[in-house]
């Protein structure tokens, strides 16, 4: 996200001006982000959702595997509280490999 800001900043700013985004968030990369890539390039997250069922009987939108991993990612950073597990994760390489990332359909 960093990068599309910085290199298409007219483009951003214009639509921010024109009420077409709602919000930006600042991309940071950590020690614990690139953990946590490493954790799904050897697959921990496929194995976590094949051993530990899903239970969710509607709420299938959020990717489980984005699930554990932000849990574990909160974990590691020492947020204990549960409305800090959506917000554990920073880096918009961790989202985008994870399968949530923003994508412009105009």
């Amino acid at each position: 996200m960093i990068k599309l800001c910085k290199y298409n900043q007219n483009n951003v700013i214009e639509k921010v001006r024109n009420g077409q985004l709602d919000a930006l968030a600042l991309s940071s990369t950590n020690l614990i982000d690139d953990i946590i890539l490493e954790m799904n390039n050897r697959k921990i997250f496929d194995c976590l959702k094949t051993n530990i069922p899903d239970l969710r009987a509607k709420n299938t939108v959020i990717l489980y595997e984005l699930i554990w991993a932000s849990a574990i990612c909160a974990k590691m950073k020492v947020q204990t509280s549960l409305t800090d597990i959506p917000f554990a994760i920073h880096d918009h390489r961790t989202l985008a490999k994870l399968g949530y990332t923003l994508i412009d359909t105009n």
